[in-house]
């Protein structure tokens, strides 16, 4: 049977292993914010590249197309 200093000096060896955990675990939680962040400004990103490409793309379909009408090389589609 356990008595109370046995279980002193197990909750003392717990505490030695857990706490660097609890600052390991702080760093982590750090860094995942970081990601996070960085993540959400690299979609943004993303989303404007995609928007004006897209947009660039839709111009030049548009003047491909008035081309083709003045040239009479195919309807519009």
């Amino acid at each position: 049977m356990l008595n109370n200093y046995d279980l002193q000096q197990i909750k003392k060896l717990l505490h030695e292993e857990v706490d660097p955990l609890k600052i390991d675990m702080k760093e982590v939680k750090s860094d995942i914010n970081i990601l996070k962040s960085d993540s959400s400004k690299t979609r943004k990103d993303i989303n404007t590249i995609v928007s004006f490409f897209d947009r660039e793309y839709v111009d030049l379909r548009d003047r491909v197309g008035r081309i083709k009408e003045i040239l009479k090389l195919a309807p519009r589609s």
